[in-house]
């Protein structure tokens, strides 16, 4: 996070957002991308949320509000709410209304992977499931979350 008159060194939420968006449309044809929001009023969120909005106009795509989860707090746990959200009370199909979804973090989309499975959905056959900052979780997870890679390591080096 940035604050004032202190040096910081940032991930650039927007666009490691919008390259991620932009490789589902160009390299993988999706046209129905639903989006997992975080918390409001979080800058991190909002340029995610911002560059999604601007992959799909630049692409020609629809801002869909049925394909836009509310707000969340980022967790694991909101990831089934969000699914359930989805599918009961929007009547969402996966695949037919939505081929892809892309979380503003990988706890949530593991979460969402999850649930999709356990419904029955397969993941990425079905949907495409995206998440961001490239957390451990991310990796033992199957399949593994395809996600956006924030090298932490390499922002800020330890020097013991």
């Amino acid at each position: 996070r940035a604050f004032a008159g202190i040096p910081s060194v940032l991930v650039d939420n927007y666009q490691g957002m919008r390259d991620a968006v932009c490789h589902l449309i160009e390299h993988h044809d999706y046209r129905r991308i639903a989006f997992l929001r975080g918390p409001e009023g979080a800058q991190e969120e909002e340029l995610r949320f911002r560059a999604y909005r601007d992959a799909l106009t630049d692409h020609g795509l629809p801002l869909r509000a049925e394909l836009i989860s509310g707000h969340t707090n980022w967790d694991r746990s909101d990831g089934p709410v969000v699914i359930a959200d989805f599918l009961d009370a929007r009547g969402l199909r996966p695949k037919i209304d939505f081929d892809a979804i892309i979380s503003v973090g990988d706890d949530m989309a593991c979460g969402a992977l999850e649930t999709l499975q356990a419904r029955g959905v397969l993941v990425p056959e079905d949907v495409a499931v995206v998440g961001f900052n490239d957390d451990d979780e991310g990796r033992a997870i199957l399949p593994a979350l395809t996600t956006v890679r924030q090298p932490v390591e390499k922002m800020a080096p330890s020097n013991a």
